[in-house]
Parts: C-alpha cells; sequence; structure tokens
C-alpha cells in the first residue's frame, strides 16, 4: 500500500508542475496575443508556439493585405522586440515569424495566400 501511495505522490507531483509550466506558457502567448491585438487594433490574430522556442504570429484580417512589404517587416521586427520584452524573465524565443494570410471564402471553397516575415531576421542581417 505504501509503494502504491508513493507512486501516486510522485505522479500527482509531476502532473501538477506540468500543469504548471503549461499555464505559464498559455499566460505568456495570451498576454503577446492582447498586446498585438491592443497595438495593431485587430482581435483577428492567432499565435502559436513550438517547441517553446519558435512563435508563429499569424494575421488574418483583411486590413494589412494592403500594406506594403516593408510595413509588414517592420510590424514584424515590432512584435519580435515586443516578444523579447514580454517574455523576459522565461527563456528567450530563438526564432519567430509573422504571417499576413489574405483568405478568400467562395461559400464551398476557400482559398489563402500569405506572406511570411522574420521576427528577429535572418542570419546576416
Amino acid at each position: 500500500m505504501k509503494k502504491f501511495t508513493v507512486s501516486l505522490i510522485t505522479l500527482l507531483i509531476i502532473t501538477i508542475s506540468s500543469c504548471s509550466e503549461m499555464t505559464e506558457e498559455f499566460k505568456f502567448m495570451n498576454e503577446i496575443r492582447n498586446e498585438i491585438s491592443e497595438n495593431y487594433g485587430t482581435n483577428e490574430v492567432e499565435i502559436n508556439l513550438r517547441n517553446k522556442d519558435m512563435l508563429i504570429v499569424s494575421f488574418t484580417d483583411p486590413k494589412f493585405n494592403t500594406y506594403s512589404s516593408e510595413k509588414k517587416e517592420n510590424i514584424s521586427r515590432e512584435i519580435g522586440a515586443l516578444v523579447k520584452i514580454i517574455g523576459k524573465d522565461r527563456e528567450p524565443i530563438s526564432s519567430g515569424v509573422v504571417k499576413f494570410i489574405d483568405q478568400k471564402n467562395y461559400g464551398v471553397a476557400k482559398t489563402s495566400t500569405s506572406e511570411t516575415y522574420h521576427m528577429y531576421g535572418e542570419i546576416g542581417d
């Protein structure tokens, strides 16, 4: 019975610590999303974090479709700086991209194109 109790307690501790870590990641992503929504005046933004160090920000708001490539690149760099500020107390995000997605819905069919910009520049920048 003691072995079972010790095993159960160990399992619970591991589960609780994992949940705590996930909660921190969700809080981090939510804070980034809220700041981006506020700064760029849109709720049509998605945030994805891969392997805790690759951030993907996707804008689906059609207002960005008319922006120049230079403006989109500036936005992606601004978001990269924002992510560094918000995430200063966590492991750094090593890479990130901002996608500007142009979606068209034709009833039964949906098409999309996207432009992707690096938040932190590429090697050699």
